[in-house]
């Protein structure tokens, strides 16, 4: 059964497991990484490549976003970007770390 056969060694390295993880470790990783590249790809698909903006330039969704939508709509990634300008700006005035223009 899955949930007791050890994850092979590659499995482990690739997704940063833990040593003793199980083979049902590795499917759930697989299965995140392929919720990610679905979330993302519908929500470019939303977007008009001439006027919008990649709203995943600047950071990526967090596992609670991307397990409950399939994609970001046009508005909810304007919105998205604006939060991550948001949240680069008060980092920044914080003196946390640089914008990413005065990283060079």
């Amino acid at each position: 059964m899955v949930s007791n056969m050890p994850a092979p060694e590659i499995a482990i390295d690739y997704w940063r497991l833990p040593p003793d993880a199980k083979l049902l470790d590795v499917m759930y990783a697989v299965r995140s990484d392929e919720t990610t590249h679905r979330f993302v790809n519908h929500s470019l698909a939303n977007l008009n490549p001439s006027t919008d903006v990649n709203p995943f330039a600047l950071r990526e969704p967090d596992m609670h976003v991307k397990g409950r939508k399939i994609a970001f709509d046009r508005d909810e990634a304007a919105q998205y970007v604006k939060e991550s300008h948001a949240l680069m700006e008060k980092s920044y005035l914080a003196g946390d770390e640089p914008l990413p223009s005065q990283k060079l």
